[in-house]
């Protein structure tokens, strides 16, 4: 196939042009193929960068960046940021996404990455609604002076907060127009300013135009221009009406978003942003309640689950006792095994056996990093997995 060709049959969803497609950039979460696919459009999936790729990116980022006056200044950002990447795993991961690794770059400039994800995407919004037109020298729409990022961040997290709880969920990604420009009269009329409804419009365009945190999608509908962004302002604003206006509880908290939400996949991002973002003791709570819930049926998702949200706890000695209760839980899955006769030639049990087992020994080697693990990968071939040894050790059973 030529170039042109192959060109041609590859769409760009670029977040800094005018979008007209309906679209989701590196998540599967979410993505209607079907739609474009009847529109004849081929469909290629952006792969995460790889650790040289990353690499590459930082030292070309950088050698732009900077002057060759300014050469001992980038050797210190630079390696500032590839220690940072090697040193924090949650942050490696975010460093896999071109657009993250972008902002983690920016962020580096004045000062050292946070560690925790929500940390640095609460930076990384206020880099795009902040300092993103400083940096390129654009003068920003006086008329919209009054309008701080802050106040900023607080009417997308309604956005967020309005899609989630919309009938298509966060999978969608979606916003009317008219819906977004209420959200924006409506918290601008709040402040108050004066002509209201006429800034509100003007912002829409501001961020999408300027500060590229939300795209056009055509047919007056917008979006988040990146997932992570919907993902982290529906989380912040769970976590603001719970600890600032105290409108919902933990109790809400517990039955009402996780309670509903746990078996969705869609979902799992934001409750695991919640749970890096409350105390420590509520996210027990919230395990506690996890743990309780039906394990079988849903092939342990709660279990998995949980653990995950235990690895955003900073200070996991608040809620020893629960991390103990789920860590005795999840060695149980290392032996766990159907209640009927089966045996090695029926696939389907076999496959949901081992699935279960591995899940199980690998969430437990990350998030508690276990000297041993005694697991059976089959009915008939037990294999002992050694890690390097840390600071917790298996309970015995």
């Amino acid at each position: 196939m030529c170039l042109v060709a192959v060109a041609s049959s590859i769409i760009i969803f670029c977040s800094i042009s005018a979008i007209n497609y309906p679209h989701e950039r590196l998540r599967i979460i979410g993505y209607k193929q079907q739609q474009l696919r009847d529109a004849e459009f081929r469909h290629f999936m952006l792969q995460d960068l790889e650790p040289a790729q990353i690499q590459d990116f930082i030292e070309r980022w950088h050698d732009k960046t900077f002057s060759q006056a300014e050469e001992r200044d980038k050797n210190i950002k630079r390696e500032r940021l590839q220690r940072v990447i090697n040193e924090s795993k949650a942050i490696a991961e975010l460093a896999q996404n071109p657009l993250l690794l972008t902002m983690m770059a920016i962020l580096n400039l004045k000062r050292e990455l946070p560690r925790d994800r929500s940390e640095l995407y609460k930076d990384a919004s206020e880099v795009l609604l902040h300092n993103w037109d400083d940096g390129r020298n654009l003068k920003a729409d006086e008329r919209l002076d009054i309008i701080d990022y802050k106040d900023k961040q607080a009417m997308l997290r309604q956005v967020a907060y309005l899609m989630q709880t919309s009938e298509k969920g966060l999978a969608g990604n979606i916003i009317y127009a008219d819906d977004l420009e209420a959200i924006f009269t409506k918290y601008l009329q709040s402040i108050p300013v004066s002509d209201a409804r006429d800034k509100a419009r003007r912002l829409m365009k501001q961020l999408r135009d300027r500060n590229f945190i939300l795209c056009f999608l055509g047919a007056d509908y917008y979006a988040f221009v990146h997932r992570t962004f919907l993902e982290y302002f529906c989380a912040w604003e769970f976590v603001w009406q719970f600890e600032k206006e105290r409108s919902i509880t933990i109790e809400y908290l517990k039955t009402e978003v996780f309670g509903k939400h746990w078996q969705d996949e869609t979902w799992h991002e934001v409750l695991l942003l919640i749970a890096g973002m409350i105390d420590a003791k509520f996210v027990g709570e919230i395990i506690d309640y996890l743990m309780a819930q039906d394990e079988e049926e849903e092939k342990f998702i709660n279990l998995f689950l949980a653990a995950k949200c235990l690895a955003e706890v900073r200070n996991r000695s608040v809620i020893t006792s629960t991390a103990n209760k789920l860590l005795n839980k999840l060695q149980d899955l290392t032996k766990y095994d159907l209640w009927y006769y089966y045996t090695l030639l029926d696939g389907e049990e076999t496959n949901l056996v081992e699935k279960v087992r591995t899940q199980a020994v690998a969430t437990i080697v990350a998030i508690w990093q276990i000297t041993a693990i005694p697991y059976t990968c089959s009915k008939t071939a037990p294999l002992l997995i050694m890690m390097e040894i840390c600071d917790v050790q298996p309970s015995e059973h």
